[in-house]
C-alpha cells in the first residue's frame, strides 16, 4: 500500500486536468503559521487532489533564512524545488514536507518546512481552467517542442525549471498588455530565481496559445537558441508553470462565471504615485522590475499584511531571507493597487515592470458561506499573546472588541488599517495599538493577553460585508467603489484623521423613502438628521456617494468604511415600526446570534445584544455602540427565534408604539 503523499498526489495526478471552478477561494489560498514540530493539517476550501502546487517562505525564525521551497502534485512524488536556486531540486522520498495533498487544503509532516522555530507562508495555487496550470514534460533539443497545456486562456507568465540537472527558472511574461512575450533564460537575463538585469527584453509572438506553448521559444541569447539546455535540452525533464493572464478567455469565475480572478500585466513606473487599475480588489500581488537595474522578485498579500497608509509585509522570492516590514511601498484598493512610492524597486519613472495579481474573495467572486459562522464569530479573549487571542475560524477583516463588565471603549480594527484603532462610542481620530494589529493568522485575530470579560464580534468580508478605506478629496458626490456585488444596506463611515462623529446611512432610515438623504451618528443617541450632506445618492451594488462634508471626504484625510447587507440565512439589514406590545415578532428568515437596534424616530442608543453573552432567557445582557458603559441585564429584550426575533420591551428604545427602528441581524 502506497504511503499517504504518494496517494494524495496520485490523486492530484489524475486530477490533473484541473476542474473548471467557480470561486477564487476554490483555486488560491494563503496560509500564514507556526510550526508545530508535528502533523499539522492546513484547512481551506481548496482541493489539492485536482492537482496544484504549494509555494513556502519563511517569514520569523529563530535559525535565520532559509530556501523558498516549491512542491507540486505533478508526476506522483513529494518533490521540492527552490524558486531561489538553480538546484535540480530533491526528492521527498521519506514525507518530510508534506503528508498530503486533500481535498480541503493539505497536511503538514513533522519536518522542514513545519520546523517549530520558524513562523511561515504557504501560498496554494490550484490546477484550474482561467487560472493556473502546471505539468511536466520532456526536452527533444528539436527546433520547436509545442506542449499542450490545459490552462484554456492565453498566458500572462511562464515559468518553466529543469529538474533532471541545475538550471535556472527560465521566466517569460506578457509584455505591454499584448499576447506577445518578453524572454529571460539564463542568469545573465531574466529568470525567477534571480535579480540580475535583464538585456534587452524583446517580444516573440506565437510562444503560447490557450493550449500550447512552444518551449524551445522560451531562450533568448541573441536569437532563438534551438538547444536550449534551460527548456528543451534532449532527454532532460523540465516542470512547467503557468498562470493566466486574465483576459476575457479567463473570465470563468464568479457568480456569472464571467469574471476574472487574476492579472497579469506590465505598466511603466512615473517616480511618484499611481493605481495600477484591475477593476478588482487584490489579495496578493508579486512584481518586478524587468529592464534597467538588479530588481528583485517581490511578493506581497493581504493574509501578511498590506496597510492602507502605512507598512507592508514584503518577502521576495529570490532570496533566502526573512520577511522584511517595508515602508508604505503599495496599498490594496477596490479598484487594484496602488503604487505610493517612486522607488526603483516597483516605480522608477520610465522603467517597466510586470506585475501578476489575484483578486480578494469578495461578494462576486468569493465562495458563498453555507452558514453564518463561516463569516461572523463572537468569543472571549483565550488570554494569550500569541495571535489569536480572539478566535474566529476564519481570517479576520474587521472586528469589534471591549471589556463588558466595566467601563470601556469599542475598539474597532480592520485588516486594511492594521494597528489604527477607532471607537464607536467617541468621536475621537484613530490611536495605534500594536497588540491589536495583529490579522496575519488564518483562525483569528490579535495578541493582546486580555482576560475573559474581553469579548470581539468578528466579520470576514463577503457579499454581506466590506471594508473600504480611502484619503478624502473634498469633491461632492465622490465615488466609492466597494467590493460587495450587491447594493449595501447599512454604511458606516469614520474619518480617522479628525475628532469627528460616525456618519450611519442605511435603508429604512425614513421608512424606506429616500432614505439616503438622513443620517445618523454612531457614536451618539441621536434620531435620524434630514440631510443629505453625507449620502445624497441611494448606493449600487459597484459604488456608494457622499459629499464633500469633512466627516466623509474632507481632502486629504483618512477615512474607513463598513458596509453591510442582507444574504438569505446569513445577514439582514432591515427596518419594522414599533407596536409597543410584548412579543412583537420581526422576521429575517433564519435564527440570530447578534442584532444591532437604532430608533430612527427617537432619541436612543444602538443597542447591541448576542447570544454570546446572553440574549434570549429572560433579563437580557445588553450593550450600545454608542457608549462606553459596561453590560447591563436589568431588561427583557426578547428573544430570537427560529426565523427573527421578539421584541419585549415597549417602550422607545426598540418598540416605542409608531416609532421606527433599524437593525442588523446575523445568523
Amino acid at each position: 500500500m502506497s504511503d499517504p503523499i504518494t496517494q494524495s498526489m496520485m490523486q492530484g495526478a489524475a486530477g490533473a486536468s484541473g476542474d473548471a471552478a467557480q470561486w477564487v477561494d476554490e483555486v488560491f489560498d494563503i496560509q500564514t503559521y507556526k510550526g508545530t514540530g508535528t502533523t499539522n493539517k492546513r484547512t481551506s476550501s481548496v482541493d489539492n487532489t485536482k492537482g496544484g502546487m504549494l509555494m513556502w517562505a519563511v517569514r520569523a525564525s529563530n535559525i535565520g533564512g532559509a530556501n523558498r521551497y516549491l512542491y507540486d502534485t505533478v508526476g506522483g512524488r513529494a518533490r521540492s524545488l527552490y524558486p531561489d536556486s538553480t538546484s535540480s531540486g530533491d526528492v521527498r522520498t521519506n514525507n518530510e514536507d508534506i503528508q498530503s495533498f486533500d481535498e480541503n487544503g493539505f497536511t503538514l509532516e513533522r519536518n522542514n518546512i513545519n520546523y517549530t522555530g520558524y513562523e511561515s507562508v504557504i501560498w496554494n495555487w490550484r490546477k484550474a481552467p482561467g487560472f493556473f496550470d502546471c505539468f511536466e514534460y520532456t526536452g527533444t533539443g528539436a527546433d520547436n517542442n509545442i506542449v499542450n497545456h490545459k490552462l484554456k486562456a492565453l498566458p500572462g507568465l511562464i515559468i518553466v525549471k529543469r529538474t533532471d540537472a541545475a538550471g535556472d527558472w527560465v521566466t517569460a511574461i506578457v509584455w505591454q498588455g499584448g499576447t506577445e512575450y518578453g524572454i529571460g533564460s539564463n542568469s545573465t537575463q531574466f529568470a525567477w530565481n534571480n535579480h540580475n538585469i535583464p538585456q534587452t527584453v524583446t517580444a516573440f509572438s506565437n510562444i503560447a496559445t490557450a493550449n500550447t506553448v512552444n518551449v524551445s521559444h522560451l531562450q533568448w541569447n541573441g536569437g532563438f537558441e534551438v538547444n536550449a539546455p534551460d527548456t528543451n535540452a534532449s532527454g532532460a525533464t523540465y516542470m512547467c508553470y503557468m498562470w493566466a493572464k486574465g483576459d476575457s478567455d479567463a473570465a470563468v469565475y464568479g457568480t456569472g462565471e464571467d469574471t476574472t480572478i487574476i492579472k497579469c500585466g506590465t505598466y511603466s513606473g512615473n517616480g511618484g504615485e499611481q493605481l495600477i487599475d484591475l477593476s478588482w480588489e487584490p489579495q496578493f500581488v508579486m512584481y518586478r522590475r524587468i529592464n534597467g537595474g538588479q530588481d528583485d522578485w517581490q511578493i506581497y498579500d493581504a493574509q501578511r499584511g498590506v496597510v492602507t497608509n502605512a507598512g507592508d509585509q514584503r518577502i521576495t522570492v529570490n532570496s533566502s531571507g526573512l520577511e522584511s516590514s517595508q515602508t508604505d511601498f503599495i496599498d490594496f484598493e477596490p479598484s487594484g493597487w496602488r503604487i505610493k512610492t517612486g522607488n526603483g524597486e516597483v516605480n522608477q519613472s520610465g522603467q517597466q515592470y510586470f506585475y501578476m495579481a489575484i483578486r480578494r474573495s469578495d461578494g462576486k467572486v468569493g465562495k458563498p458561506p453555507e452558514a453564518g459562522t463561516d463569516v461572523f464569530a463572537m468569543v472571549a479573549s483565550n488570554v494569550s499573546s500569541t495571535i489569536p487571542t480572539f478566535v474566529s475560524g476564519f481570517p479576520v477583516d474587521f472586528a469589534l472588541n471591549r471589556n463588558i463588565t466595566s467601563s470601556a471603549n469599542w475598539y474597532t480594527n480592520a485588516r486594511l488599517t492594521g494597528q489604527s484603532t477607532i471607537f464607536t462610542d467617541s468621536d475621537s481620530s484613530s490611536s495605534n495599538y500594536a497588540s491589536l494589529g495583529h490579522f496575519d493568522s488564518n483562525l483569528g485575530w490579535a495578541a493582546t493577553s486580555d482576560p475573559t470579560n474581553f469579548k470581539s464580534w468578528m466579520w470576514k468580508r463577503h457579499a454581506g460585508f466590506d471594508v473600504v478605506t480611502y484619503t478624502g478629496n473634498g469633491n461632492s458626490g465622490r465615488v466609492h467603489n466597494h467590493s460587495l456585488g450587491v447594493v449595501p444596506e447599512m454604511i458606516w463611515i469614520k474619518n480617522r484623521s479628525q475628532n469627528v462623529s460616525w456618519a450611519v446611512g442605511a435603508a429604512g432610515m425614513n421608512g424606506g423613502t429616500n432614505d439616503w438623504n438622513y443620517y445618523m451618528q454612531l457614536n451618539n443617541e441621536s434620531s435620524k438628521i434630514t440631510d443629505s450632506k453625507f449620502f445624497n445618492t441611494t448606493p449600487t451594488s459597484t459604488y456608494f456617494k457622499t459629499s464633500q462634508d469633512n466627516d466623509v471626504n474632507q481632502n486629504t484625510r483618512q477615512y474607513i468604511a463598513m458596509l453591510f447587507a442582507s444574504v438569505a440565512g446569513i445577514s439582514k439589514c432591515g427596518y419594522y415600526t414599533g407596536n409597543g406590545t410584548v412579543g412583537h415578532a420581526i422576521t429575517v428568515g433564519f435564527q440570530p446570534r447578534f442584532l444591532i437596534i437604532k430608533s430612527t424616530t427617537q432619541t436612543a442608543g444602538w443597542y447591541v445584544l448576542d447570544t454570546l453573552r446572553g440574549w434570549g432567557a429572560g433579563n437580557d445582557e445588553f450593550l450600545a455602540l454608542n457608549n462606553n458603559n459596561a453590560q447591563g441585564g436589568s431588561n427583557d429584550f426578547g428573544a430570537p427565534t427560529s426565523t427573527g426575533f421578539l421584541l419585549n420591551l415597549t417602550g422607545n428604545s426598540v418598540n416605542g408604539n409608531g416609532e421606527k427602528y433599524i437593525y442588523y441581524a446575523h445568523a
